[in-house]
C-alpha cells in the first residue's frame, strides 16, 4: 500500500509539473498582450506629440497620395510629386493628376486652381490656428493664405497614424480635398525647390 501511494504521488507530481508551465505560459501571453497594447498606445502618443511639434514649428509637408473627388471617389496619385507644405510663413500646394479627369465620374473634376492637369500654388500664410492637443483625438490645424489667385483657407486633421486629411477652399467656394502622410522636410521623399 505504501508503494502504491508513492506511485500515485509521483504521478500527481509529474502531472502538475506538466500542467503548471502551460498555465504560466498562458498568463505570460495575457501579460504580453496587455504590455503590447500599452506599448502601442505609448508609441501612438509619442508619434502624435512629434507631429504636433512639427506643426507648431510651421515646417512640415503632407505627402499626398490620395485625392478625394467631388463624387466621393478616391484617386491615387504619386506621393513623391504631390504635396501640401508649410514652410514658416509660406504654403505650397502641388497636385499633379496622373490620370485624365475626363475618365472620372465627377462633374467638376477636383480642381479649384489650375486646370484639369492639377494644382500648383504658392501663398503667404496670414492665419495659422493649431488647436490644443487632446490625448486620443486628432490634431486639428486651420489657417488661410493669400496667393496670386486670391484668399484661400485650409483645414488639416491628422490621425494617430500620421495621416493628414487636407481641405483647401478658395474665396469662390471651390475646394480640393487630399490625403497623405505628414512628415518633416528632412524625412520627406518629395523633391521641393525651397
Amino acid at each position: 500500500m505504501f508503494k502504491k501511494s508513492i506511485n500515485i504521488k509521483w504521478i500527481c507530481f509529474a502531472f502538475l509539473i506538466l500542467i503548471f508551465p502551460d498555465s504560466l505560459k498562458s498568463q505570460d501571453k495575457e501579460l504580453t498582450k496587455s504590455q503590447k497594447k500599452e506599448i502601442k498606445e505609448k508609441e501612438k502618443e509619442e508619434e502624435l506629440a512629434r507631429i504636433y511639434k512639427l506643426i507648431e514649428s510651421r515646417e512640415f509637408i503632407v505627402e499626398v497620395d490620395q485625392i478625394i473627388l467631388d463624387d466621393g471617389g478616391i484617386a491615387i496619385v504619386n506621393s513623391t510629386t504631390n504635396y501640401f507644405s508649410v514652410d514658416s510663413t509660406k504654403t505650397m500646394i502641388q497636385i499633379s493628376y496622373n490620370f485624365p479627369l475626363e475618365q472620372v465620374n465627377s462633374p467638376k473634376g477636383t480642381t479649384y486652381y489650375g486646370d484639369k492637369n492639377g494644382i500648383s500654388l504658392e501663398g503667404n500664410i496670414d492665419k495659422y490656428d493649431l488647436k490644443e492637443r487632446k490625448p486620443g483625438k486628432p490634431i486639428i490645424l486651420s489657417g488661410s493664405f493669400n496667393s496670386f489667385r486670391g484668399h484661400s483657407i485650409f483645414n488639416i486633421s491628422i490621425n494617430s497614424s500620421g495621416i493628414a486629411n487636407v481641405t483647401v477652399r478658395d474665396q469662390n467656394g471651390n475646394q480640393s480635398i487630399f490625403q497623405g502622410k505628414i512628415s518633416s522636410f528632412s524625412d520627406s521623399k518629395v523633391f521641393i525647390y525651397r
